[in-house]
């Protein structure tokens, strides 16, 4: 929603009281911008909504993950968290987390799992207080798996040992470079030390590593050999 100023704006634009040539650089971009991401958010909310998300509580979806989107809502919302990460203009980053707010409270599964991305990505304390406050799940596991981690390494907090394959997933397949390089060096907060080794040593081929791991192997948790 437009704030005053933007209001001020835009009704003098609509109008014809402002000369769109004499609106400053800056402030004519980021009603552009601002624009821009209204029409995301519109784009992404075409998309039915799914009847129930899952919840906290239980630990487990209460709606089948969502199909993938045909219909550019995904490619909408991407565009949204991008926005809310990285773009230059702090006014225009919070309007974009807040359309991933407004849709994940329509139950749009892909903007929550936006949200979890800005929370273990990003470190957006915003889009964590959310999570935590709404209960929100994302519909891929693996991102919950992360979220947990970050907290439990902050907080000193055992990471489940039945959780480790699912961290893997979410290790190889939805881990940046720097999330990768925070998970291993948070292992020992999280009582994780020897998946770390399990994961370096598969990852960069090590075999000194390798040889270690198979010394090692009957000291390992469950979690950690699967």
């Amino acid at each position: 929603m437009p704030n005053p100023e933007d209001l001020q704006s835009l009704a003098g634009l609509l109008r014809g009281e402002i000369d769109a040539t004499n609106l400053l650089a800056e402030r004519a971009r980021e009603l552009l911008f601002k624009g821009i991401l209204t029409e995301l958010e519109q784009s992404a909310m075409r998309k039915p909504p799914v009847a129930q998300a899952p919840q906290a509580q239980t630990g487990q979806s209460t709606t089948e993950s969502a199909p993938p989107d045909t219909n550019g809502s995904l490619s909408a919302i991407e565009l949204l968290r991008e926005t809310a990460a990285e773009h230059a203009l702090e006014g225009v980053r919070e309007q974009a987390f807040q359309a991933l707010l407004r849709l994940g409270q329509q139950r749009v599964l892909p903007a929550i799992d936006a949200l979890y991305r800005l929370a273990v990505e990003n470190d957006l304390l915003a889009a964590r207080q959310v999570i935590i406050a709404r209960g929100w799940q994302p519909a891929k596991r693996s991102l919950r798996a992360l979220f947990d981690w970050i907290l439990g390494s902050e907080t000193s907090q055992l990471f489940p040992e039945d959780q480790l394959p699912l961290l893997t997933r979410a290790y190889f397949e939805d881990a940046p470079p720097l999330l990768r390089r925070r998970l291993i060096r948070d292992c020992a907060e999280n009582g994780a030390e020897h998946w770390a080794r399990i994961i370096t040593a598969g990852e960069f081929g090590n075999p000194l590593g390798l040889d270690e791991l198979v010394e090692r192997y009957t000291s390992f948790q469950p979690g950690e050999r699967e």
